[in-house]
This record gives structure tokens, C-alpha cells and sequence, in this order.
């Protein structure tokens, strides 16, 4: 993880710009916010747990509304007692009168997490989310792995270079390439688990020693 300025320095290295003629800090820093704006979005659709941010809480009886600390891009995971609800919209819920135990959740608004249905018991609550994007500052260091900076560096530089020689099918062909290895990288950081699942089965069975007669094969759970 590098800091804004020493990303910013190794762009100008890179394109031979070390005392700030050709563009300045400010000029860099806008194309690496728009590298950062690019990266996060390929990320939040691909493993979004790298900008995973935890809050955790107590929902009181009678209570439906949580509000986060921090303007939401997307909602990950919200658990109710270690059980993992539904996240869902508000258009999906038709009898707000009921009652129980939470089953399901929703946004209201960029910062209000509602469940439903409201309960007259206490909850604990763990929410994983993605805050929305804050632009950097100079003073600021970056938001990813350093593997990820690379990258930034590769396209903030690309940006700076091609931007000045005024062609932009050649500025689109190297972000595309650029992209497709950030792609990449991301995915392979990813914990990927297969499941496979029989026609015929129908969820977990257990049978000490039994057999499934479906596929001929014994069950090891």
C-alpha cells in the first residue's frame, strides 16, 4: 500500500516528468482518482470483500432502523444473531405490520439499513458493506494492495502519456490491456469454492454408512 505522493512520484519517473513540467500534482492526482474510480468498481463486482468495511451493533426491541457510519456503494453481507438475512428492497416487502424476528433488510436512503419484519426482542447485528468512494488527497494513501498501486502507476502513467500525444484509440487499446491484467489479479485473489449438486439430491441427508441410491455412491457426511 503507497501513498498518493510516492504513486505520483513514480508516474513522473515514468514518463519523465520528474520536476513537474509537463503535468501537475493535481493533473496526476485526477487521473489516479479516475484509476482508483475504474479498479473499485471491477472489484466490487468481482470480490468485493477487498473494500469490505464492518460495523457491528446491538438493534434494540422494537427498533427497525440502523444508520451507518458512512454513505453505502454496496452492501455485502448483514447478519442478525450470526444468521445471514436477505438483503432485499423495500418494494419487496407488502405487509409492514408484521411482526417477529428480522428476516430481511433494505437501504432506505445512502447511510439507513432497514429489517423486516420489527421485532420486540434485541438483535446483535454485523454488517459488511462498501463505503462510497472518497477522492484522495495528496496527503492521502492509497486504498489497495500494492500489487493493486502498480497497476495504478501503469494507468495513471499511460493516461499522462498517451493524453499528451492526442490519441485515443492507442490510450484506449493500453487501458484495455492494463484493465484486463488488474482483472486478473483481482480474481485471483478471490477464494473460489465448487460446489457440485446431483439431479436428484435434495440437500444434506445424514446417514451414517448410508448409501445413495440416486448415484450409487456412500455419503461422507
Amino acid at each position: 500500500m503507497l501513498n498518493v505522493k510516492d504513486i505520483i512520484q513514480r508516474v513522473r519517473t515514468r514518463i519523465h516528468d520528474e520536476q513537474g513540467v509537463g503535468y501537475s500534482d493535481e493533473n496526476l492526482l485526477e487521473f489516479l482518482n479516475d484509476g482508483v474510480s475504474i479498479l473499485r468498481r471491477m472489484i466490487m463486482s468481482i470480490n468485493p470483500m477487498l473494500l469490505d468495511e464492518t460495523m457491528t451493533g446491538t438493534l434494540r426491541a422494537g427498533e427497525d432502523s440502523v444508520y451507518l457510519l458512512k454513505p453505502v456503494s454496496q452492501l455485502v453481507n448483514v447478519t442478525l444473531d450470526k444468521k445471514q438475512l436477505l438483503i432485499t428492497s423495500r418494494q419487496m416487502v407488502d405487509d409492514e405490520a408484521y411482526s417477529g424476528s428480522p428476516r430481511c433488510c433494505y437501504l432506505d436512503g445512502l447511510k439507513r439499513l432497514r429489517f423486516f419484519p420489527v421485532d420486540t426482542q434485541k438483535h446483535s447485528y454485523v454488517i459488511d458493506y462498501i463505503p462510497d468512494m472518497e477522492l484522495l488527497a495528496l496527503e492521502d494513501a492509497s486504498p489497495f494492495l500494492t500489487d493493486l498501486d502498480q497497476i495504478l502507476i501503469e494507468y495513471v502513467g499511460i493516461r499522462a502519456a498517451v493524453a499528451d500525444e492526442y490519441s485515443v484509440n492507442e490510450e484506449q487499446n493500453i487501458l484495455s490491456s492494463i484493465m484486463a491484467q488488474a482483472e486478473q489479479l483481482v480474481r485471483d485473489l478471490t477464494p473460489m469454492e465448487v460446489q457440485a449438486k446431483g439431479y436428484w439430491d435434495d440437500g444434506c441427508k445424514i446417514m451414517p454408512r448410508g448409501w445413495n441410491h440416486h448415484h450409487m455412491y456412500q455419503w461422507k457426511w
